[in-house]
């Protein structure tokens, strides 16, 4: 089965994310960056990243786990409620994620999002 992280310290957040892929997937949540930097999860297929922690450290931590030698080839989906296109750019761009969700979204939207880097 294919290993998710969802890097976020709310709950419902994870949640929701977790009921949406179903049993086609094994998810787990990681409250911090510092679980994946010190190797305390098996290597994922996919990190969805919440960006509602502090932005800019986010978007480094983000940036981090690209250089990371368990993480620098997982794709990454940032989840971010920034709902200006403009900003959303930046995001993407600061990140290095390979994809930009913004909140709020829609189950199907989730769902695609994940199935295409997966």
């Amino acid at each position: 089965m294919k290993n998710i992280v969802v890097l976020t310290q709310d709950k419902d957040i994870y949640s929701v994310m977790a009921r949406a892929l179903g049993k086609d997937y094994e998810v787990s949540a990681v409250p911090s960056v510092r679980d994946l930097y010190e190797g305390r999860v098996k290597k994922p297929k996919l990190i969805i990243y919440d960006l509602s922690f502090p932005c800019d450290k986010a978007m480094a931590n983000c940036r981090r786990l690209k250089k990371l030698p368990l993480t620098r080839d997982v794709p990454i989906i940032a989840v971010s409620p920034i709902p200006w296109e403009k900003e959303r750019r930046k995001v993407f761009k600061c990140t290095g994620a390979e994809h930009v969700l913004n909140k709020p979204f829609s189950i199907a939207e989730f769902r695609e999002a994940v199935y295409s880097w997966v």
